[in-house]
């Protein structure tokens, strides 16, 4: 189904400075050092969002903590010409605990999974139960002063979600994450993951696999902020349109609290979703 002119263009505005702003940050090349005075509440990395509520997808970070989480996340179809829409979204809880400085298992429960549907007649809302992930990552490679992390992670998706009525899905990721500082400021990150899932029902089974990629930096100018921007990818294997977004992430700490508003904007490829948000707070205990 087509939309209105305005929207690709929109879009397209939006991709072009997002993709300028984290190539910048990306492209700078000055000494390498941490960024020290930063609260070590900040969040760090890709953010962890998507135009959707999906549980695997979006990249990790590289850097191994324990922490505690919660969050509201959605995403939105808004398709005027098509007289459809979807409304989507999800209270998560999440946490993560580093064993040792080099490894890291983490856990996360969409408690409550909410979508409203509407067409040209008639409107539905669901609320049920999310998905389970729980995963590990493994730094791999730290490099001193922060010059280069790597760091792979793997996770399984459990059939705990109930949106899919007399449907259980599951599946699982292998992924790799990278960072470097550029200077006490200015950093990059990258990654990639390869999601599976699994659609198990009376009516049959299925199975879709694909990819997602993340590229972008941040700017911490002062202890208590932190500005990420990012390009993503995200498609099936034999689609690789489905879909590319920019991200932008305001990110605050005091201490070992850390908040985070990021939001997520597809300008091209066939998803029909149309934007993406989260609004996540986590207290850092490591």
């Amino acid at each position: 189904m087509t939309r209105g002119a305005g929207v690709p263009r929109r879009r397209a505005r939006a991709g072009v400075v997002v993709a300028a702003a984290a190539a910048a940050l990306a492209a700078a090349l000055p000494r390498a050092a941490r960024a020290a005075e930063a609260s070590p509440g900040h969040a760090e990395g890709p953010l962890p969002v998507a135009a959707a509520v999906v549980a695997l997808g979006p990249v990790r970070r590289a850097e191994p903590r324990s922490e505690v989480a919660l969050g509201v996340g959605g995403g939105l179809i808004l398709d005027e010409p098509g007289f459809y829409g979807m409304a989507q979204g999800a209270l998560r809880v999440d946490g993560s605990w580093a064993i040792t400085p080099r490894w890291e298992v983490f856990a996360g429960l969409e408690a409550v999974q909410i979508r409203y549907v509407q067409n040209a007649t008639l409107g539905e809302t669901s609320v049920t139960l999310g998905a389970l992930t729980a995963g590990a990552t493994w730094l791999a490679l730290a490099e001193p002063d922060g010059r280069l992390d790597l760091a792979p992670f793997a996770a399984l998706l459990f059939p705990t979600s109930l949106e899919y009525r007399e449907a259980r899905v599951l599946g699982g990721e292998l992924g790799v994450s990278l960072r470097g500082a550029a200077t006490s400021w200015l950093a990059w990150y990258a990654g990639a993951s390869v999601p599976v899932t699994g659609t198990a029902s009376d009516a049959g089974n299925q199975m879709r696999a694909g990819a997602a990629l993340a590229a972008g930096g941040s700017w911490t100018p002062a202890r208590w902020f932190r500005l990420s921007a990012q390009l993503g990818a995200h498609f099936p294997f034999g689609d690789p349109t489905e879909q590319l977004a920019a991200g932008l992430g305001l990110r605050f700490a005091a201490g070992r609290l850390g908040v985070e508003l990021d939001g997520i904007l597809p300008f091209a490829g066939t998803s029909r979703f149309d934007a993406g948000a989260l609004l996540r707070a986590a207290w850092r205990i490591d």
